[in-house]
């Protein structure tokens, strides 16, 4: 149905009004039952009129979903700011509210229960005044002495009150100006209202018994900023006005609005710099003071009039229930702009960069009403529409897009997403399609309001035309809560906060490189990344080090350093150092690697993200970010040529690429997006490295998988063990945000027809390929922490954590403590951690019993920067001696030490480094068995 309007209440307003009863007005003193209401606007005020309801005046819900109850249709600007209600004696509420920024009149409507309104009319309070430049915050009061309503607002006139000329913003010298009316049919002479001599906006006033109350905000910004709130008295409505003191508020707010609760009064006003609401409490107008409790409101609200109600009103209110997602069909339609222009009820144009159409067309799924967005030249464009929503719940989000010659450009395509969360994009359409449906799941987090976008571009522009239709949003229930990592795990590998992991094996051994996480260094800045150091394993599940890999660049930021590769008579890497490739050589895949001669001054590539593969006939092929190819040289120090760009069916910015070669078939993968969204797709070639490339059907490789725990499978490697058809995807986890993520392994396994299956990631992880027959802790010693009677303790811990996401802050990824018993849970994902504040930290185990220990291994937090640390060992508890005492930093992990004691009792002190443990071995000697 096209336009379905509300019952019009236009006649009623035309009869002369007769006073039965005192006002309710704004502020009346409510009673027990009474419920109050706060009419307030969203973004520039297009979307029309909110209310919020509270039974208290401090926790205020969204009504109507927070969806609008009236659009606003008068003058050219279409807005509806600052909304202001009071409730007539004959029970009617009357509204005023500002129409735009610069018109000479303000808006008026009526309603019996604020949900019918009738017909909007303008109010030409400064049409007389041609100097005039605006009409802000009007307030409507009933003044029950006078019977009859006041209307007052501020303005600006060129040339009036010289003498503050120049203390505000834009040569703006506000002052406050009125009008009366008994029946919004005819209006006194505008008059000034109140002038103390200082620029002034966003009066209020109440009644507080034989006397009137204006609170006001002091607009002052030159030479010194006021921008706070101030009160002036009168014995009269309509003045004179005498100020009361010094301001009472915080500087920078705005909007006051009065309110009576109980027996006292609240104000509220919008810290508008710091994009929030407060309250204070008084009960005099003299002495102030904050209220006891913080405000809770609807996300994004303004400016606006809090106001009391009763039971029927707030009751009928509060039934309101909405579709969750307002207009999806885009049938019920309303005028706007200058030309009244139809367009959907609910739903806003907006053009975020680059030139659009933005259009209702009759040319939906079913010929019914859709809307489009067109750019020829490239645009980042959208239908969008806010709404309310319930915190900490799952939603999916559905609708259908057509498109015709999108292109995606720097861009997307066409798609929907939810504005808040950058991971709530649906699938993107580009070409020529007909219809076709698109979802997404999502959690709200902690909003409770989010804005839908009908998009062509998103984050770039785009080009061609694109329609939307049949948007449905629907609540699937609450949000589950973050998964527990389980303990033992066998992801991660490694303990140690690693990323961008690439693995080789020579000689039966397991190299692993990679960027050194969580890592803070003096002159880094932000970048938390550390030296760089060589893992190593036999069996992918006993990982360990020694000193630096590269002790020459532990002075640059040492990023992505790609796989070791054996070429001739060298071994060769080729890092990312201060954000461009580099390459580095060694004797020996244990390093040291040094910068081959020149690099450092002149490097590689001014790039990031290298992955070299070199094919079967020796020639050698360097991958970078932006998904650039290039040839290499015979000795693969140089590349040959200008690259290539490989094209892909999913745009957008892309890192981390990886290529192998399985069966004479080449695979490239490739990352989206970010974060805890990273994701991997790829495409593949049967002919060259280069391509030609064709895409499968079902194209992402990996991604995001709440329900595992597991965030943004990102940047790694592909892998299989020599003379084996295993494969395997290594690659970071991003789950704890920033830059602490770490690293897992699951398995990648193929179709017979040679495309990849989705991997399955997991904290699970994988078996061990082979026996690490050097890890003499499982061949030859027994364990004596994993027993029933073993217990741990601690100098202090560090509090609990809760995580939300980097990108979607909202979103709630997982909950991290720091107890003592992580060290002995088997996962490299748990650690403990001391207070911060902990000058003399310590980590103690008892045995239960007297044992013989012979060697100890522990994991410890940050190990690239290196421990000196001290064991000791105690038959009682009480009496300690030292049986281990590094007193010069050790740089490796485990930091594993000989001993050969009889005690009960084990204490690590940290001298050096930092404080923590990943894990902890202790053993004893073998019994034989």
């Amino acid at each position: 149905m096209i336009d379905q309007p509300k019952r019009c209440l236009q006649s009623r307003w035309r009869r002369p009004i007769l006073v039965l009863a005192i006002a309710l007005s704004i502020a009346t003193r409510a009673s027990a039952a009474d419920h109050y209401l706060f009419s307030y606007f969203i973004g520039n005020g297009e979307d029309g009129l909110h209310l919020a309801h509270s039974t208290d005046g401090l926790n205020w819900q969204a009504l109507n979903r927070g969806q609008s109850l009236l659009r606003p249709t008068v003058d050219k600007d279409r807005l509806m700011r600052d909304p202001s209600v009071v409730r007539g004696p004959d029970g009617h509420f009357h509204m005023v509210w500002t129409t735009g920024w610069h018109d000479h009149g303000i808006g008026v409507a009526h309603s019996s229960d604020l949900i019918e309104w009738s017909e909007q009319k303008r109010i030409g309070v400064m049409d007389h005044e041609p100097k005039c430049r605006n009409c802000w915050a009007p307030e409507i009061f009933y003044d029950d002495a006078t019977q009859q309503y006041l209307i007052f607002w501020a303005s600006t006139i060129e040339e009036r009150f010289p003498e503050t000329a120049g203390s505000c913003e834009s040569d703006l010298n506000h002052r406050i100006y009125y009008v009366t009316t008994k029946d919004f049919q005819t209006y006194s002479p505008t008059q000034l209202y109140f002038d103390p001599g200082i620029a002034i906006i966003d009066s209020f006033l109440v009644r507080d018994g034989d006397r009137y109350v204006l609170v006001t905000k002091n607009e002052t910004r030159f030479p010194e900023p006021a921008k706070n709130l101030f009160v002036a008295t009168a014995a009269a409505a309509t003045g004179p006005f005498h100020v009361q003191g010094a301001a009472f508020s915080p500087n920078w707010v705005e909007g006051p609005s009065v309110l009576h609760v109980g027996d006292r009064w609240l104000i509220y006003f919008d810290e508008y710099t710091r994009h929030h609401y407060k309250a204070m409490q008084t009960h005099d107008f003299d002495k102030w003071s904050d209220v006891e409790t913080p405000l809770t409101y609807p996300t994004g609200m303004r400016h606006g009039t809090a106001f009391t109600v009763d039971e029927a009103v707030a009751t009928k209110l509060l039934e309101l229930q909405p579709p969750a997602l307002p207009n999806g069909s885009f049938e019920e339609t309303h005028k706007s702009g200058d030309n009244d222009q139809r367009v959907p009820l609910h739903w806003l144009p907006h053009v975020y960069g680059g030139d659009a159409e933005l259009a209702l067309v009759p040319e939906g799924r079913n010929k019914s009403q859709c809307v489009s967005v067109r750019s020829p030249s490239g645009t980042d464009a959208s239908w969008r529409s806010s709404f309310a929503v319930d915190p900490q719940s799952r939603y999916r989000l559905t609708g259908w897009i057509r498109t015709q010659d999108v292109d995606a450009g720097s861009g997307r395509g066409a798609l929907l997403n939810v504005h808040e969360l950058s991971g709530a994009t649906t699938q993107v359409i580009v070409g020529t399609t007909d219809w076709r449906r698109v979802e997404v799941i999502f959690d709200t987090g902690t909003l409770d309001q989010i804005t839908v976008n009908t998009l062509l571009g998103g984050w770039g522009t785009s080009s061609g035309t694109a329609w939307f239709d049949d948007l449905q949003l629907e609540r699937l229930g609450n949000s589950p809560e973050p998964s527990v990592w389980p303990a033992p795990s066998g992801n991660p590998i490694i303990a140690d906060c690693i990323a961008d992991p690439s693995i080789a094996e020579f000689d039966g051994v397991f190299y692993l490189t990679a960027t050194t996480d969580d890592c803070p260094r003096d002159g880094f800045g932000r970048w938390h990344n550390g030296p760089a150091v060589l893992w190593k394993s036999t069996d992918l599940v006993h990982w360990s080090f020694q000193g630096h890999l590269m002790p020459s660049a532990n002075d640059m930021l040492f990023w992505a350093p790609s796989r070791i590769i054996q070429h001739n008579d060298r071994y060769l890497l080729f890092p990312t150092l201060n954000s461009k490739i580099r390459v580095a050589a060694a004797e020996s895949p244990d390093g040291p690697f040094e910068l081959i001669a020149g690099t450092k001054e002149k490097p590689l590539l001014d790039t990031i993200d290298a992955e070299v593969f070199v094919d079967d006939d020796g020639q050698g092929y360097l991958f970078s970010n932006h998904r650039r190819a290039w040839r290499m040289n015979n000795d693969l120090t140089a590349v040959v040529g200008d690259p290539i760009t490989i094209e892909t069916r999913r745009q957008g910015y892309s890192e981390g690429p990886i290529v192998f070669k399985r069966q004479g078939i080449y695979y490239y993968l490739y990352t989206l997006s970010g974060h805890e969204d990273y994701h991997y797709a790829y495409c593949l070639s049967r002919q060259s490295p280069l391509g030609p490339f064709e895409t499968p059907a079902e194209d992402i490789v990996a991604r995001s998988d709440p329900e595992q725990g597991i965030f943004g499978p990102g940047h790694g490697n592909v892998f299989s063990g020599a003379g084996t058809d295993d494969y395997y995807f290594v690659y970071l986890e991003f789950g704890r945000g920033g830059v602490t993520r770490q690293v897992c392994i699951n398995r990648l396994e193929f179709n017979d027809d040679g495309t990849i299956r989705p991997v399955q990631v997991s904290p699970a992880g994988i078996t061990g390929l082979r026996r690490d027959t050097d890890n003499v802790a499982a061949a030859q010693l027994r364990d004596l922490v994993r027993q029933d009677q073993v217990s741990v303790a601690a100098s202090s811990q560090r509090p609990p954590i809760t995580i939300y996401g980097y990108a979607d802050k909202q979103r709630l990824l997982r909950r991290e403590d720091y107890m003592p018993d992580n060290v002995t849970d088997q996962s490299n994902f748990t650690r403990w951690l001391p207070a911060e504040d902990d000058t003399d930290p310590w980590f103690s185990i008892d045995l239960g019993k007297v044992q013989t220990v012979v060697r100890t291994e522990f994991f410890l937090y940050r190990p690239t920067l290196g421990h000196a640390y001290q064991i000791e060992s105690s038959t009682d508890g009480q009496h300690w001696t030292s049986v281990v005492n590094h007193t010069e930093r050790q740089i490796r992990s485990p930091q594993i030490d000989t001993i050969d004691v009889t005690t009960r009792y084990l204490r690590m002190k940290f001298l050096e480094g930092h404080p923590g443990i990943w894990e902890m071995n202790i053993y004893g000697k073998s019994t034989g068995r």
